[in-house]
């Protein structure tokens, strides 16, 4: 491929980054130089902050104008998930990344996620997670977090139920994919249901590469968390397994997902290629909200145990787990 062409096309390419700040004193420079250092330019860096009150306005408002950075101050603070929602509203371009304020971008991820994307919605990849120093904690954050993505396309979208496998500061999405999604629910996390679209539309790609440095610190809103294993902690847990708080919890964790199913074949119904399988899963939390011994859960789960997370024991602990709440 010639130089000339490759030039052309990138010209072609408009890139839209959005971000939402809140705080970010301590990384957001480090994060807007590693943004506006990619080898494929974005073409705009919308940002909005959601009403800080230290130095980040300050930081953002030094760059110079040729940085094509617009930000927005909200009147009031949005929370992150709104936020998100106002910067990406704000993109005037037909890709947009989504930024963290306080990671390190990879130089060539604009240009790898766009050449990735193809006829998808939405391309993320795996992230090496680094500490507030900057020094690696892991060399895959995937890895670090046991995040599931099944190879299985049909199975891709089920396992959302269950828990989200996009980050959404790995991610590379269409503006349509946006225009499918509003409005963003306000109480599920943002880059979980731009990966429910994507998903329920069958366009959502994964790559191994890792093109982000994802900073774990205690500022973090959503991070990495992973706890040392302790026999007391683990001992406490089981026994407090069967207690009726915990009970209570697990039934409003399944109402929850009932109500997710419920949200996404209404907003998704026109694209979703997974909708037939939702019957088995509203059966499955339906169990589980009415009894306490649950026969029929736990056959609906031995039937249709490849929806699900767990393997080998685990998989089988959990089976058996459903039998008492």
């Amino acid at each position: 491929m010639s130089s000339k062409f490759i030039l052309r096309r990138e010209l072609l390419i408009k890139i839209s980054v959005a971000m939402a700040s809140y705080n970010g004193k301590k990384f957001i420079k480090k994060q807007l130089d590693s943004i506006l250092s990619q080898s494929l330019k974005p073409a705009e860096i919308i940002i909005c902050d959601d009403g800080s009150t230290d130095d980040t306005v300050r930081i953002i408002r030094g760059y110079p104008a040729e940085s094509n950075i617009r930000l927005v101050i909200n009147d009031k603070n949005l929370g992150y998930i709104k936020n998100f929602e106002k910067a990406i509203s704000l993109c005037s371009h037909p890709f947009i990344a989504l930024s963290d304020q306080d990671d390190i971008w990879h130089i060539d991820k604009l240009k790898i996620l766009t050449d990735e994307i193809g006829n998808n919605l939405a391309v993320f990849s795996d992230m090496t997670l680094i500490d507030d120093n900057d020094a690696t904690i892991s060399e895959s954050f995937e890895k670090y977090q046991k995040i599931w993505f099944p190879k299985d396309n049909e199975i891709q979208h089920i396992a959302l139920l269950w828990e989200n496998y996009l980050t959404g500061c790995s991610c590379l999405i269409k503006k349509e994919l946006f225009e499918l999604c509003r409005p963003f629910p306000a109480d599920l996390p943002h880059d979980h249901w731009l990966a429910l679209g994507a998903s329920a539309a069958g366009k959502i790609k994964h790559i191994d590469s890792k093109l982000t440095f994802y900073r774990k610190h205690s500022a973090n809103t959503i991070g990495a968390k992973k706890n040392k294993f302790s026999l007391r902690s683990y001992s406490n847990k089981i026994f407090s397994y069967f207690s009726s708080a915990n009970r209570r919890t697990r039934r409003n964790g399944a109402k929850r997902r009932l109500q997710l199913i419920k949200i996404i074949t209404g907003q998704f119904k026109e694209i979703s290629v997974y909708s037939s399988k939702f019957k088995i899963f509203e059966n499955y939390l339906n169990s589980l909200i009415e009894s306490k011994i649950h026969f029929r859960a736990f056959f609906i789960y031995i039937n249709n145990n490849r929806y699900f997370k767990y393997r080998k024991i685990r998989k089988l602990l959990f089976a058996l787990s459903r039998f008492i709440e």
